[in-house]
């Protein structure tokens, strides 16, 4: 072979050495080594309790390496939507299941969520295998001579006075919530209820095929007797003993079979809204108990 053929030779093997280099690097590589997720997109940021929604969200190739677990693929995004974030997502962030609330577990300030406790002597009766994530519903219950209105006969006037008081300070706090409610309404371009107007959706959230057709009135009076529940699908944040450690499943149980636990339950913790909590709270001053069940 003549010197120039072979030097013409090497220096097209070189140069297609060097090319198929480069293609490797820029667009083989990337196809075989990626794959399809969702991202946050690019110049939009998804604040802490915000609703994750289809606008603020991209499919996009990611190097394998650069996978984080619970990654949300393609396939998944219908799943994703309406969940809340966790906390603060950035613009261009891989989205991960781990970021996000599917359960409502976390309370959402920006609809005016908060734990709240609920005493012991508000109840009635609960299931003693109520655990954390549970879901109940809270039926009223009357004691004897419940009529629907509290009963201030026999109290002395320093006790008259003191209810006069907190009903007072309820009534402030209740405005203040209001106005905390609609600042944040505000920030976010969305309007806030008032509060009959939230009770009349509390109500009405429980109607289900078989009582819709009764007014008000009717499902007010179902409601105190008993008969359907007052709030239903509330989470449970924390199950706890008197001792303030939260009950478990014990030893031989299971999530489907709790036939043993490590304490009594005392206290229970749940998310409400500050109008549910002051909805239910009326009837509990009015002598009401709750009776708790779940499924």
């Amino acid at each position: 072979m003549k010197p120039w053929m072979k030097i013409t030779a090497g220096l097209t093997l070189a140069l297609s050495v060097i090319g198929f280099i480069v293609i490797w690097d820029v667009k083989i590589k990337d196809q075989i080594d990626s794959i399809d997720v969702v991202v946050v997109k690019p110049g939009v940021e998804i604040l802490e309790h915000e609703m994750i929604t289809k606008e603020k969200l991209s499919v996009e190739k990611r190097r394998r390496t650069s996978i984080v677990e619970g990654v949300v693929l393609p396939h998944e995004l219908e799943d994703v939507l309406g969940t809340t974030a966790i906390h603060h997502l950035a613009g261009n962030s891989l989205l991960s299941k781990r970021s996000l609330d599917f359960e409502g577990l976390k309370p959402n300030p920006y609809f005016g969520q908060a734990i709240r406790p609920i005493p012991n002597e508000w109840i009635y009766a609960k299931p003693s295998t109520l655990r954390r994530n549970d879901k109940i519903s809270l039926y009223l219950f009357a004691p004897e001579n419940t009529d629907g209105s509290a009963d201030i006969q026999g109290l002395s006037p320093q006790q008259i006075e003191k209810l006069k008081e907190l009903e007072e300070k309820q009534n402030e706090e209740s405005e203040q919530y209001q106005e905390e409610r609609e600042n944040i309404a505000a920030s976010n371009k969305t309007e806030v209820s008032n509060k009959e107007d939230t009770e009349k959706k509390i109500r009405k959230s429980i109607i289900d095929e078989n009582i819709k057709d009764l007014s008000e009135t009717e499902l007010l009076a179902q409601i105190e007797s008993g008969n359907i529940p007052l709030l239903v699908d509330i989470p449970i944040i924390y199950a706890k003993d008197g001792s303030g450690n939260e009950v478990r499943n014990g030893e031989n149980s299971s999530e489907e079979e709790r036939l043993t636990s490590t304490g009594t339950i005392s206290d229970l913790e749940l998310i409400l809204t500050e109008d549910e909590y002051r909805f239910l709270k009326e009837y509990i001053e009015m002598g009401y108990k709750l009776y708790i069940t779940y499924v």
